[in-house]
Order: C-alpha cells, then sequence, then structure tokens
C-alpha cells in the first residue's frame, strides 16, 4: 500500500484547492517520515520532531484558511475551535486529554519550538504544574510502533490508543505530556479529509473568506 492523498477533485474553487493540495502534499511527507529507521550507533533522529512540527502547522494552516478564520489574529483560539468542532476524539478514561487542552500542547510545544526561536519561549503559562516540556515519541501508547502503510489501512483509530497523554513523574524526571506521532498523523490526515468532504462547510469558508476581501 502507498500514500492515499486527500481526494479534492470535486472541488471546483482554487483558492480551496491549492489549501487541501498542500495539506495533503505536507502529509505525503510525514508519510515518508513514518518510515524513517536510523541505522544503529547513527545518532540520527527518527524524525519526531520535524513530523510534529508539519502536523501542528497543518492543523493550523485548516483553522487559518477553512475553519474558523476568525478570529484573525489569535492562532490558538482558531485551533482549538477547530479541534474542538471537528476533530475525532477519545475519552478521558481511556487518558485522552482534553481537546483544549491538546490545542495547548500542539501549538506550545510542538508548533512554536522552531517557530519561536528554537523554543527559547515556549514555557507558557498553561502548562500543568510539575509538567516539564512535552515529548513525541514514534510509537503509540502501547509501545507499538505502526508502519506508514498500516496507519493508512485503520479506519478507526482504537479508543485506547490516545494522541496525547499524560507520562506520570518517574525517579528519572518530571511528568510531561506524550504526543505520538504515529496517532497524531493519522487525526490529522483524517481531519484533513472530513473538512475537504464536507460541502456545507467548504462553502460557508468561502462565503467568509469573500467577506473578509471586501472588508
Amino acid at each position: 500500500m502507498t500514500y492515499a492523498h486527500v481526494p479534492i477533485e470535486h472541488i471546483k474553487d482554487p483558492s480551496l484547492k491549492r489549501v487541501f493540495t498542500h495539506a495533503s502534499a505536507l502529509l505525503a511527507d510525514t508519510y515518508s517520515m513514518l518510515g524513517v529507521r536510523p541505522r544503529a550507533r547513527s545518532q540520527a533522529g527518527q524524525c519526531n520532531f520535524a513530523i510534529g512540527l508539519v502536523l501542528a502547522c497543518i492543523v493550523d494552516g485548516l483553522a487559518t484558511e477553512i475553519w474558523p478564520v476568525e478570529p484573525a489574529d489569535d492562532q490558538l483560539e482558531r485551533m482549538t475551535i477547530l479541534l474542538d468542532k471537528h476533530l475525532r476524539w477519545g475519552k478521558k478514561v481511556d487518558g485522552w486529554v482534553t481537546k483544549t487542552e491538546a490545542a495547548q500542547v500542539l501549538y506550545h510545544e510542538v508548533r512554536n519550538p522552531l517557530v519561536h526561536n528554537l523554543g527559547a519561549d515556549t514555557r507558557w503559562r498553561g502548562r500543568r504544574r510539575g509538567f516539564a516540556e512535552a515529548t513525541l515519541i514514534p510509537e503509540t501508547r502501547d509501545q507499538k510502533i505502526p508502519s506508514p502503510d498500516e496507519l493508512e489501512r485503520v479506519t478507526t483509530w482504537p479508543s485506547n490508543s490516545p494522541v496525547i497523554w499524560t507520562k506520570e513523574k518517574t525517579a528519572a524526571g518530571l511528568a510531561r505530556f506524550a504526543v505520538s506521532v504515529p496517532a497524531l498523523y493519522w487525526h490529522v490526515k483524517k481531519l484533513t479529509s472530513d473538512l475537504a468532504s464536507d460541502s456545507a462547510l467548504l462553502a460557508q469558508s468561502l462565503q467568509r473568506r469573500t467577506r473578509r476581501r471586501v472588508m
């Protein structure tokens, strides 16, 4: 199996189609990076941080260009609204953090470290007391590392495998949020596909974009 691009042939407006063309191309890049396995003793990374950054920026871009567009000056609020309205998500009982906290983690701890001076100013007030910065990991919470092709075949994400969960404090260090890169990839691609296939939402987005140009 190979990467399946997000279907966009039905989208007629060139500006909307361009957004999803770029999103699908970036998802294809992350699909490739998910298959990277560094050679033993190479000290190379597994692309976790690069994948996380790309996926967080896709969410940011969709929140800006597709939904909700406003407020124009608050990227975090846009991302929070988008995830709350459209992201498929699990329950607290299965270890999932809330969508609001997930948006904060993606914005402050995944997106911002490269956008803002390599993380020099990413210590945010909303981080839980006693928590260290989030960690991006190549496996799911049950320590499985699905291949890119396995992720492409998943139709329904398992409820017991959260995208972001809390790792409790241990003797080795502070508690922190753990972000599963494979789970995040699946959910961001699903979000992108859901938005691209929602004709009513795309029509609303065009109306908002038209009003914004007129103002």
